[in-house]
């Protein structure tokens, strides 16, 4: 059940466990659990990029990539 599954992955995420901020950016980019926000998905894998995580670090990329939440921006999306 994916909105169980958020319910858990939050919890640990509010921990600043990185690989549970990623899963809750990548609940929230495919809508998994909880209504599409990319916003709220590129807030947490900027959580979890700051703690390292290379996950997140793509997929901050592919937001900029494809301007989902964000303006587009190639450039951006190559830096991450």
């Amino acid at each position: 059940n994916n909105s169980k599954a958020f319910v858990w992955f939050y919890k640990a995420a509010l921990e600043n466990h990185d690989r549970a901020q990623c899963q809750i950016g990548d609940m929230y980019e495919k809508g998994h659990g909880v209504l599409v926000d990319y916003k709220q998905a590129m807030n947490w894998y900027i959580k979890a990029a700051k703690n390292q995580n290379v996950d997140a670090m793509n997929s901050i990329g592919y937001l900029y990539r494809n301007g989902l939440g964000v303006t587009k921006s190639i450039r951006t999306a190559l830096e991450w």
